[in-house]
């Protein structure tokens, strides 16, 4: 019985990523403007401080990077995240730097109506401290702006996610699928032209078991020094009901970054 409804969530992912790749191709033939440099296009590069707590405890730097345009009716942004973490073995107290922490994605917003969009979340990550090798999710769905003024911006969407992760238990590499609902929150406050509060949340719990849920929300808060570079302090804190065996519930992540915008 379980084997068949991991044969039924691939298929169902494989069929989801060929509706998104569809989407996407329709969105990138929209006949809008041509994209030009300035607040529809920017790249930045993040470099800083990190803090870690849960399956990892890292006093180490943080990297991350994105690129953000716009064709038309069509938001597109790739991003790339990778920190080294220190793990500290429970049975002999010996810390180690020799796991890492990568995360990279493609998002794609295309606006169907004034406040109204489909989206598509493409994400691959690499959590050794959390027991994940590497994991896989496309999330697709419905999106849709409750506010969107010079001030603030709050945004919400839900729809469907296909995952296919490979766990690290007690050194054997077990790959898992599911499929789940998926809900996700973006908020944005602008106390000035250079002042930013940012929240974002990433919901997802399994069709196939609702005790296997999983949450990420982040808050930030963004100073633009000038043009070019800004000074940002961010908190993510990310939780599974359903951990790898023998490792927490919940992870933290602190970090202070100087932004470079280009």
């Amino acid at each position: 019985m379980q084997q068949n409804v991991v044969c039924k969530t691939r298929r169902f992912f494989n069929f989801l990523i060929i509706i998104s790749i569809l989407a996407v191709s329709c969105s990138f033939g929209y006949a809008g403007p041509a994209p030009e440099k300035g607040e529809d296009t920017a790249l930045t590069v993040s470099i800083g401080y990190v803090s870690t707590s849960g399956n990892s405890e890292t006093r180490t730097g943080n990297f991350r990077s994105d690129f953000h345009t716009q064709w038309g009716r069509l938001d597109f942004m790739v991003y790339g995240s990778y920190l080294f973490t220190d793990v500290t073995n429970r049975e002999t107290g010996v810390k180690s730097r020799d796991t890492e922490k990568i995360e990279t994605g493609i998002k794609t917003d295309y606006k169907i109506r004034d406040k109204s969009s489909i989206f598509t979340n493409v994400v691959w990550r690499k959590d050794e401290p959390s027991g994940i090798a590497h994991n896989l999710s496309l999330a697709s769905g419905y999106g849709c702006a409750f506010l969107d003024d010079s001030r603030t911006k709050l945004k919400a969407g839900i729809g469907l996610e296909g995952f296919q992760e490979e766990k690290i238990v007690e050194g054997d590499r077990i790959s898992d699928s599911a499929l789940a609902i998926y809900f996700q929150v973006d908020y944005r406050y602008h106390f000035s032209k250079n002042n930013v509060l940012k929240f974002s949340n990433q919901s997802r719990m399994s069709l196939s078991d609702n005790t296997d849920y999983r949450l990420a929300s982040a808050l930030s808060y963004v100073s633009a020094i000038n043009h070019t570079l800004a000074l940002e302090i961010s908190y993510q804190h990310n939780y599974k009901n359903l951990p790898v065996d023998d490792k927490r519930k919940t992870d933290t992540t602190t970090t202070v970054n100087l932004v470079f915008h280009f």
